[in-house]
């Protein structure tokens, strides 16, 4: 009541402290973790707690905040009022939230006094003191303050103590500088790991050279605009881990003309060229989507139908809101129509599949939301109880006449039909096959029937189940509808393969390929389940992928780090199989494309502050900016094509190169389809090696020998948790002041034929050739066009047809390797043994001169030497004239002869 702009302090004993009437006992943790992502100290880029100083700042507030002193005057300057009740303080520097339910809560001390005992302390010492008073009176007059406070600069462990910082006997400025010192020195591990990475990218000089081969076979098709992005119902009060980042990012309250929201939108829809082309397929969706109801859809509805206008949280279901759930409008829904027709991108639009089902009712005291596992009610549904279709079957209507009377309207590309219900996987329900199917043909008869004049390829399609991919169940899914003479348009599969995102190991995921590629052997079990029970006509889809489920993690899906999976994925699916790949999500959440930024700069920003004096900024308005992945998504949705290639990489000199990951695909036309243009996807996952790439010679591939242009996206600054990214080296900023995102398609650097590829530590490179002609990559409209248009096209398809295989290829390599090897052998035994025959010359001469040198074994066996001088032997056969007239007249050989 007092601060209703800051509403969730009343949440923290400190500051509930002012309204308390009867004596209390408060344990506050200084660094609280909870405390330090609620109250505003956000995460840094560093990694997983706040900045340092943020902490400290925080620690500094709670102690002013809890350790006060009665006043003489009405209220203190901490804003206590004189009359306060006795109280109990116990202030560790401990950073874990809830410490009496950690098992080290009774070992956590302040000079040697444990909680327990400070406790035993103070409450002997009230009962002692409080013995016949009126507690209904004052108690400024009963003098009970017994405080046990941690006076730390810095953070430490729990139980520990003061034990970061050593006092000296001065105050320490608790200022930026000197904590960033003490983390480079390595005090403080979260900065010791970001400065030994930065400091592996800064070296970079380890090498390592892999041979890439292309396939002339297409492995699979996808989507022209491969990459679509999901917007979702969650409210502004969803939260996760302690950060709540959904504010103004919900389908019913997202302001549809925010700065920066339309370019986004645009930019991800293809190529400028390509206007009749349809745009970026906009997903509205996910868990809240069964809980939503479709009101104002007749004439004589009032607008005042008995829903809630927004979600309301309950822990007593498993997601953590009412299943009242909440209402839209017609009004909201046309406005996002239009916004899409705007900005020519195609909607898909989820259906609420749990209407009229009826749930099953837990106990009043299970919270469903932490404890699900434990309490199956949570998520049991009554048997028998079937989708009720009444509601959706108005709002499909309406939809379908709007968009029969205004040639205006926005095309719906598809209808989901639920989200995450399926089998044990489900979140909310875990709904059979068939219980599950028979809404799902419910659904596909009534938009026939709606749309039945439409032609099927415009039609909208039905897609489900929306789930996390569950083998059995999708097959027995398909098959089921399969018996019932329909089929399945989409099949689509959520995916979060970096798992929760409160777990700190979800940056190390991102950069171990070896953990990424698991992705692949799941991705080719779905499409041999579509391809067995869904046939040729059913395509396969991503629903939903955000890297990091539950909001993703801060820092790390919204930061430059995120590209590493994000790419990955993207083309790992696409070789397996899969047609499209939406990204949770366009706005929302820590895994968002876009954020929401004040829209003002900072020149302004001055400007107010010196206008206003002090007194209260108004807020700014809200722009959406990119995020790092918003610039893959772009080049994915704009460059790369329909067909995807095979790519063979193989390490010809280690270490580093096992590290590179690479894919090939057709390039995208300036019209639209393939043209003959190659793609290569390669990223370098190692922090200290450079890569390079070695492509085949002309003569076997003469795509890889013409013009290329290549976009290397990298971190700024070696920050990989920055949210900012380098596009060839240079920082990719906003244009015109900060309101214009940045074309990058036309950013990139050209490159001259020939030219050595060679790939930084850490990077992500997407390397075009535009103008390879690679007979795979030229549409069948377009070929006849292309064997005219000249000598050089025909020149190409003739190397295609008849170049070595791949494998010859690198055969061809290997040997030519091998012969390199063992001519320098040669060479060094020629070395040798040139050496070795100076070395016995030089040895018979000095023999020859005095035969006192014996020969060794190994020189007794030698060619060339065949004979041991005798120090008892007047006569020393085979020797030349000059060696025995050397002999003859030496004092030692005279000497020997008269001994003999």
């Amino acid at each position: 009541a007092t601060q209703p702009e800051e509403v969730h302090r009343c949440a923290f004993g400190e500051h509930r402290l002012r309204f308390l009437q009867t004596p209390y006992f408060l344990i506050q943790n200084q660094l609280d973790s909870y405390q330090l992502k609620v109250l505003g100290a956000a995460t840094d880029k560093y990694g997983d707690f706040s900045a340092p100083w943020l902490r400290i700042a925080l620690a500094n507030r709670t102690r002013k905040a809890t350790t006060f002193e009665p006043s003489s005057s009405k209220s203190n300057r901490n804003g206590f009022k004189d009359t306060f009740p006795p109280y109990g303080l116990f202030s560790p520097a401990c950073e874990k939230h809830c410490l009496s339910l950690h098992s080290s809560f009774t070992k956590v001390n302040i000079n040697g006094t444990t909680v327990k005992d400070a406790y035993v302390l103070w409450q002997t010492h009230l009962k002692k003191n409080m013995i016949g008073r009126n507690h209904s009176s004052p108690y400024n007059n009963v003098a009970i303050k017994m405080r046990w406070v941690d006076n730390c600069d810095g953070p430490s462990e729990c139980g520990g103590g003061c034990v970061t910082y050593k006092s000296s006997g001065k105050k320490k400025k608790n200022d930026k500088k000197t904590i960033e010192r003490v983390l480079k020195k390595g005090r403080g591990t979260t900065g010791k790991r970001m400065e030994e990475t930065r400091n592996k990218m800064k070296r970079g000089k380890r090498s390592s050279k892999v041979a890439l081969t292309l396939g002339n076979d297409t492995l699979s098709r996808i989507e022209a605009n491969y990459v679509c992005v999901n917007l979702d119902w969650w409210p502004k009060s969803k939260c996760d881990y302690g950060t709540c980042p959904w504010s103004g990012a919900s389908v019913l309250h997202l302001d549809l003309t925010t700065p920066g929201l339309e370019d986004a939108l645009q930019m991800l829809g293809g190529a400028p060229a390509q206007k009749a082309a349809s745009g970026v397929r906009l997903r509205i969706g996910g868990s809240l989507s069964d809980l939503v109801h479709y009101t104002q859809l007749s004439s004589s509805s009032t607008g005042k139908e008995s829903c809630p206008p927004d979600f309301k949280g309950d822990n007593h279901t498993r997601i953590g809101y009412d299943l009242a759930g909440a209402c839209l409008p017609w009004k909201r829904w046309t406005q996002i129509a239009y916004f899409c027709k705007r900005v020519n991108c195609e909607l898909i639009f989820m259906i609420n599949a749990l209407r009229g089902r009826k749930k099953i009712e837990c106990p009043e005291k299970i919270d469903c939301r932490h404890n699900f596992k434990r309490n199956p009610c949570c998520t049991a549904w009554q048997k028998g109880s079937n989708w009720n279709s009444t509601n959706a079957l108005e709002f499909l209507k309406k939809v379908a006449h709007a968009a029969s009377i205004n040639n205006n309207s926005p095309r719906i590309f598809g209808f989901e039909f639920g989200n995450e219900l399926a089998g044990r996987k489900g979140i909310q329900a875990h709904l059979t096959p068939q219980n599950y199917g028979d809404g799902f043909l419910e659904l596909k008869r009534m938009v026939d029937d709606l749309w039945g004049n439409v032609v099927e390829e415009v039609r909208p399609k039905i897609i489900g189940p929306n789930s996390a991919f569950q083998e059995k169940w999708n097959s027995e899914f398909l098959r089921y509808i399969s018996d019932h003479g329909e089929k399945v348009d989409i099949l689509t599969s959520h995916m979060y393969t970096l798992g929760a995102g409160v777990s700190p190991k979800v940056p190390k995921f991102m950069l171990m390929p070896t953990k990424l590629d698991h992705l692949k052997a799941k991705a080719e079990t779905a499409a041999r389940v579509v391809s067995a029970y869904g046939g040729s006509t059913t395509a396969l889809w991503v629903g939903e992928a955000g890297g990091a489920y539950n909001s993703g993690r801060a820092n790390a899906t919204d930061a430059f780090i995120s590209a590493f999976w994000f790419n990955h994925n993207l083309a790992t699916l696409a070789t397996a199989g899969y047609q499209a790949f939406c990204r949770q999500t366009l706005l929302g959440g820590h895994y968002g494309l876009l954020r929401l930024v004040p829209d003002i700069h900072k020149n302004e920003q001055k400007r107010r502050q010196r206008t206003n004096r002090g007194n209260e900024l108004p807020k700014p308005r809200l722009r959406a900016v990119p995020n790092p992945d918003f610039y893959s998504a772009v080049i994915w949705n704009r460059i790369i094509g329909t067909r995807v290639l095979k790519v063979e990489l193989n390490m010809i000199k280690a270490p580093g190169g096992e590290k590179l990951r690479g894919w090939g695909f057709c390039m995208q036309g300036r019209e639209g389809g393939d043209q003959g243009g190659v793609v290569l996807l390669l990223i370098n996952y190692s922090e200290d090696s450079e890569v390079q790439v070695i492509l085949p010679p002309q003569d076997i591939a003469p795509w890889a020998h013409t013009e290329r242009v290549d976009y290397v996206l990298g971190p700024h600054k070696g920050d990989l948790y920055s949210k900012e990214l380098e596009l060839n080296d240079r920082l990719v900023e906003l244009e015109a002041a900060g309101k214009k995102i940045p074309d990058i398609i036309s950013r990139g650097v050209k490159v001259g034929a020939g030219a050595p590829l060679r790939l930084k530590n850490l990077t992500v490179a997407f390397i075009t050739f535009p103008r390879a002609q690679y007979h795979t990559c030229i549409d069948a409209k377009n070929k006849s066009a292309h064997s005219s248009s000249g000598s050089n096209s025909n020149s190409n398809q003739d190397h295609s047809n008849r170049h070595l295989e791949s494998s010859e290829w690198l055969f061809t390599e290997a040997y030519t390797m091998v012969a390199m090897m063992l001519l320098g052998f040669l060479l060094a035994c020629a070395v040798i043994e040139v050496f070795r025959r100076h070395r016995r010359r030089h040895l018979n001469r000095l023999r020859a001169s005095s035969i006192l040198i014996p020969l060794s074994e190994e020189e007794e066996g030698e060619e060339g030497v065949g004979h041991t001088l005798s120090v008892f032997s007047r006569d020393v056969t085979q020797t030349s004239t000059s060696s025995v007239a050397r002999r003859r007249t030496s004092p030692l050989r005279q000497g020997n002869e008269e001994i003999g």
